[in-house]
């Protein structure tokens, strides 16, 4: 069974659109943006269309109703066998069909299952101490209001020590140097700085590496969230999320978990990518406050073509929005920018405390990035001084980069707030007519009006077209 849920995860769920095949007729679905409503389940008409289904990036349905729904998530599986009345066999058979996906070939070989790779044992290892401890199980499901069966289904753990992991890994017959390398345990020699350090008394994952390896990231709660006394005798609050010092990020958190085109929801944290992902949202985690340029380079090379960034209502939230439009626009991703209000913290505290309802509200509500530019353009305008100068600059440059139904979104947010759009090739030209006439030449011309308005200006007479 293991097999079969595997080919489920990785072939039939990515490329499987339940409702467009026809499985959930019976629930009367309704297309929204990305994903679609429909009635639930268990509540049925008495709460019409309260649940929610991403195709081709959701295994389930899922209620919205938080603490208020007996269901809360049901399989795709599970619906269509107990409707249908189907057995395993035809069960499979069946959603492989609705996916267009052909049949898996034999099981592999009983050499090929006793080979297990460091990263499983670690994780069984981490898992293990989850469900031994009372503190973490406790923190999960009273202050994240997580259930048994999320905590389940996220692919989390608990590391209590350096000491702990490093001797059940040794019973497990691991390559312990392999595990140092990987930043699972302590180099001896860097003991300071690794593991320990970081990892101790945190709940914890690991981040699948490019070249097929692991590293280790870390949550911080309880004991291991308070604050430190620092050097200087002050009060030091430590990081919320501790990251290996040799992760690389440029391949996602969880992107090879969901679909690898179309839409994804990007955030912050790897917790709360796990989260959302239990609840049915194609979330990724990019580990920083925006998606780098390298992760946005990743992300179009697989077929990505939109993605929504989740980002914080504060400053950081903010500019960190901006930078994933830069780093994701100008490759055709279309970028859209949901904020989570002030004081409402993260993803993973809103589904605790509010369930998915608000959070799919939130993400309704995203602005796209050529929206959000023009916002902050508008905004700039409103102040005085160099810096509204440069940031109108910025923004009518980063314009001409947008995907074109973003590009469309920033017009159409400027005449919205009465702000007529400057014709960029005009001020380019009076700019560059300026520049000449104060005797600088045209290498220094074109420079200047290439970093302010992103053109470039030929000049010369028709016979002479390189000039």
């Amino acid at each position: 069974m293991n097999d079969t849920r595997d080919y489920l995860a990785t072939r039939v769920y990515p490329a499987l659109d339940a409702v467009s095949a026809g499985l959930l007729d019976g629930l009367n679905p309704a297309k929204r943006d990305k994903y679609y409503v429909l009635d639930c389940p268990s509540c049925g008409a008495e709460t019409k269309r309260s649940a929610y289904y991403y195709p081709c990036e959701s295994a389930a349905i899922y209620c919205s109703r938080k603490n208020k729904c007996e269901m809360g998530r049901l399989s795709i599986w599970d619906y269509v066998q107990q409707t249908q009345k189907l057995s395993n066999r035809d069960t499979f058979e069946k959603l492989c069909t609705a996916a267009g996906v052909a049949l898996p070939n034999s099981p592999r070989g009983a050499a090929d299952k006793r080979t297990a790779s460091l990263n499983r044992i670690f994780f069984d290892v981490v898992r293990e101490a989850l469900l031994a401890s009372g503190v973490a199980l406790e923190y999960l499901r009273k202050e994240r209001g997580m259930t048994d069966a999320e905590i389940n289904d996220a692919r989390i753990g608990y590391y209590p020590s350096e000491s702990y992991v490093r001797d059940r890994l040794k019973a497990a017959g691991c390559d312990l140097k392999q595990a140092e390398e990987w930043e699972i345990l302590d180099r001896p020699s860097e003991r300071s700085q690794r593991a320990t350090k970081k990892l101790a008394k945190r709940i914890v994952g690991y981040w699948e590496q490019p070249d097929g390896s692991i590293r280790p990231w870390g949550r911080a709660f309880g004991e291991s969230a308070r604050a430190v006394i620092g050097v200087g005798g002050e009060q030091a609050e430590p990081n919320k999320y501790e990251f290996s010092f040799g992760m690389v990020k440029t391949v996602p958190y969880r992107f090879r978990d969901v679909q690898r085109k179309g839409v994804v929801i990007a955030v912050e944290g790897p917790l709360d990518a796990e989260r959302m992902s239990v609840n049915g949202l194609p979330a990724i985690a990019i580990g920083g406050a925006n998606v780098i340029l390298e992760q946005a380079k990743y992300l179009v090379s697989r077929g990505v073509n939109s993605l929504i960034h989740l980002t914080d209502g504060d400053k950081a939230g903010y500019e960190g929005g901006l930078s994933t439009i830069k780093n994701c626009e100008p490759l055709g991703i279309s970028t859209y920018i949901a904020t989570i209000p002030e004081g409402k913290d993260d993803p993973d505290a809103l589904l605790s405390k509010e369930g998915a309802e608000p959070l799919l509200a939130i993400l309704d509500a995203a602005l796209s990035g050529g929206a959000y530019l023009a916002r902050d353009m508008v905004h700039a305008r409103m102040r005085h001084g160099l810096e509204t100068s440069r940031t109108v600059q910025e923004r009518l440059i980063q314009r001409e980069r947008l995907t074109p139904a973003s590009r469309l979104e920033f017009d159409q947010y400027l005449q919205s707030q009465g702000v007529p759009l400057p014709p960029t090739q005009s001020l380019a030209l009076r700019l560059a007519a300026e520049l000449v006439a104060a005797g600088l030449g045209m290498d220094d011309v074109n420079r200047i009006v290439r970093d302010r308005y992103g053109v470039i200006v030929s000049v010369g007479s028709p016979e002479a077209k390189n000039v």
